[in-house]
């Protein structure tokens, strides 16, 4: 079973993002959490109050790069048809404050931040399967079992990120505003279009 923030639901005409982090809010009831519970509005600002700007940082960064995705999506949708379906549940927002407050990690928003490692029960995915699963930081990752390195290293992107398609894994820098600074959401952010795109395509 796994712990952490948010809904674990796969839902195949959706895009399900899945974020693992190496550690948890030092604070009841995360700190012995043992199963994945949708957030409830108030709770990321009263985490944040609690355990200082560590977890606001994490928080925000994550708003910031779904704002963006979904963003993306929408501009996407308009070359690529396909892309669309993958919008259904995200409304609009005007900022990633407000998806943040409205949305990031509640019921049915198709997002999560899991405080265990990710499990595959085999080497491939479910194709109707469009979760994308982001290991934050080179050291978890590793731990995780992944490794920065070719062919799954993106060289030209200065070493920050790695993907395993075959079980749309991505690894990234640490959700914080430094390391997965503005441009480099704008590269997540990319990785997951390109990813999408290629599904959507294969499937037509």
């Amino acid at each position: 079973m796994q712990a952490g923030l948010g809904e674990i639901h796969h839902t195949p005409s959706q895009l399900n993002i899945q974020v693992y982090i190496a550690n948890r809010p030092p604070m009841a009831p995360y700190d012995e959490q043992e199963d994945c519970v949708p957030m409830i509005n108030g709770e990321i600002q009263a985490i944040a109050q609690h355990t200082g700007n560590h977890w606001r940082k994490v928080f925000n960064v994550y708003a910031k790069f779904m704002f963006e995705c979904i963003q993306g999506m929408s501009k996407a949708a308009a070359n690529l048809p396909g892309v669309q379906h993958y919008l259904k549940g995200f409304d609009a927002f005007t900022s990633w404050q407000d998806y943040r407050d409205a949305c990031l990690l509640q019921q049915d928003s198709a997002t999560a931040l899991l405080f265990t490692p990710p499990c595959f029960e085999s080497n491939s995915i479910d194709q109707h399967d469009q979760t994308m699963h982001i290991i934050m930081g080179k050291g978890y990752a590793q731990q995780c079992g992944f490794e920065y390195e070719p062919p799954f290293l993106l060289e030209h992107h200065h070493g920050d990120f790695a993907v395993y398609p075959k079980k749309r894994v991505i690894l990234c820098p640490y959700f914080d505003y430094r390391q997965l600074s503005n441009e480099k959401i704008a590269v997540l952010v990319d990785i997951i279009l390109s990813m999408l795109e290629t599904d959507v395509l294969l499937n037509a």
